[in-house]
């Protein structure tokens, strides 16, 4: 092959397609390394999205389970409350316990709540008013001196002044034998 160029501008050339080729590599690293960074952030703020939706789902499920453990527990609570009702109104004899709770009752005391407190033995919570302290504990006093009362405990025995009188406010919880 014949050459007919003379070597000086064969020499340019080469020296001008290796600045080309030089050229050419320096933008290609410098595009690498502006636009790498943009794709890696474009990147981070997709997954950061991706996550907080995951992290939102997570947090109603959680949500759901703690409702559904809360609708079970208090399912469990009344089918208790049911199951137990249904028992004390198969076995006792009602009449006689409150029988029992009236009797031991002084004239300065009155009651204004007897409640039916669930458990193992027969528990009543009695809860009631008078002027008189000394009447509070005679009716505590007659409880457990009554055969079938297993014990009667205070729960509250506090003083309070309505209407400028001395009021004592009490709850006894009161155990029946079997």
């Amino acid at each position: 092959m014949i050459n007919l160029l003379p070597p000086e501008i064969k020499s340019r050339y080469k020296v001008r397609s290796k600045l080309y080729s030089i050229s050419v590599a320096y933008i290609i690293i410098a595009s690498i390394f502006i636009l790498g960074p943009i794709a890696l952030a474009t990147y981070n703020f997709i997954q950061d999205s991706q996550i907080a939706g995951i992290d939102s789902q997570i947090e109603q499920l959680k949500a759901q389970i703690g409702k559904s453990k809360d609708i079970n527990t208090q399912l469990a609570f009344v089918e208790n409350r049911t199951n137990s009702a249904a028992q004390y109104q198969e076995q006792k004899d009602w009449p006689d316990y409150f029988d029992h709770i009236s009797a031991a009752l002084p004239a300065p005391v009155t009651l204004s709540n007897i409640a039916l407190v669930s458990g193992q033995k027969t528990t009543f919570s009695v809860a009631g008013k008078s002027d008189d302290r000394r009447s509070i504990i005679l009716y505590r006093d007659k409880l457990i001196d009554d055969e079938d009362i297993e014990s009667a405990e205070f729960t509250n025995l506090k003083e309070t002044i309505q209407q400028e009188v001395k009021v004592f406010d009490f709850s006894i919880n009161i155990i029946f034998k079997q």
